[in-house]
Order: structure tokens, then C-alpha cells, then sequence
């Protein structure tokens, strides 16, 4: 039970930071930066964690249960990290559903989700998002990834293409 409440105490404090965080200023690089608050984070409040165990009398961890503690929001953190882009931009299925359920129960026509979707800014909002992230830039007028795009990014390509056989561009 004190690992379950150690880590719902650290998520706890670390999102409620990231929620204040976010209202008063959003970072220029959101995702590096929330991934860097969830990690660095969780080390420098896990001690005070600990004292606080203390105080109120519960037994404090053991080396094992931190280390749980530790996977725990490292989990959560990299969730939360490659969900987030569906939080932060305008998603095509998002948009969609709400789209649809905005019509009520006489529902959409086809036609009518065709010049919805071509009304929306998908492409240039994911572009602006992928920039913002220093994964790609502009130079002479081309489109280019960064010359050290995201370990993350290239794992995510290789486990679509070589385990789930699907191409860059579907799927």
C-alpha cells in the first residue's frame, strides 16, 4: 500500500506542477520539457516522499519499492509524454468525432465530412508542432528532420515498419 501512495502522491505533486506550469507560461519545447519535469522531478520529491512517510508514521520504502516507484512514473511519464500530442494539437479523429456529434442524431453527410476535413489546418499544425520540437526545420524553402531527430521517433518508425509491417505513410 505505501508504494501505491508513494507514487500517487508523486504523480500527484508532479502533475498538478505541470498543469500550473502550463497555465502560466507554455514551454517552447512542451513534450521534452514535460518529460524532463515527470523524471527529474520524481528524483528530487521521492526523498521528500520519503521524510514525509516519516511524519506521518508509515514505514518508510526500501530500496526494492522505490525502484517500483520509479518504474511506475517513468511509465506514467513516457504515457502521458506520447499522449500528450493528441492533448496539444488539433487531431483529425478528435476533430472529426466532435464534428459528428455536433450534428446530433441526424448525423453527418459524407460530402459535408469531406469539406470539414478540408477545412481543417491538420498539416500545418502538426508541421509547426514537429518544428517547435527541433524534430524538423526549414531550410531553402524544403522541409527537413533535424540531424538528430528523437531516439523515440526513430523506435516508434522501426516498430511499426518491422513488427506491425506498416509503411511510413499508413497504417
Amino acid at each position: 500500500m505505501s508504494v501505491f501512495i508513494a507514487i500517487a502522491v508523486l504523480l500527484g505533486v508532479l502533475f498538478a506542477v505541470h498543469l500550473v506550469w502550463w497555465r502560466i507560461a507554455l514551454p517552447r519545447r512542451q513534450r521534452a520539457v514535460l518529460l524532463g519535469l515527470f523524471l527529474v522531478g520524481g528524483l528530487v520529491l521521492a526523498p521528500v516522499v520519503d521524510l514525509l512517510f516519516g511524519w506521518l508514521g508509515l514505514q518508510p520504502l526500501s530500496f526494492i519499492q522505490w525502484l517500483n516507484v520509479g518504474l511506475a512514473v517513468v511509465a506514467f511519464a513516457l504515457a502521458y509524454v506520447v499522449t500528450y500530442s493528441a492533448l496539444e494539437a488539433d487531431s483529425p479523429t478528435l476533430s472529426l468525432v466532435r464534428h459528428i456529434a455536433s450534428s446530433g442524431s441526424g448525423g453527418v453527410r459524407e460530402e459535408e465530412l469531406r469539406d470539414f476535413m478540408a477545412s481543417r489546418p491538420f498539416v500545418g499544425a502538426r508541421l509547426s508542432a514537429l518544428a517547435e520540437e527541433g524534430m524538423v526545420h526549414e531550410r531553402e524553402g524544403r522541409i527537413h528532420l533535424a540531424e538528430h531527430p528523437y531516439t523515440l521517433f526513430k523506435l516508434v518508425l522501426l516498430h511499426r515498419e518491422r513488427v506491425l509491417g506498416l509503411t511510413r505513410h499508413g497504417g
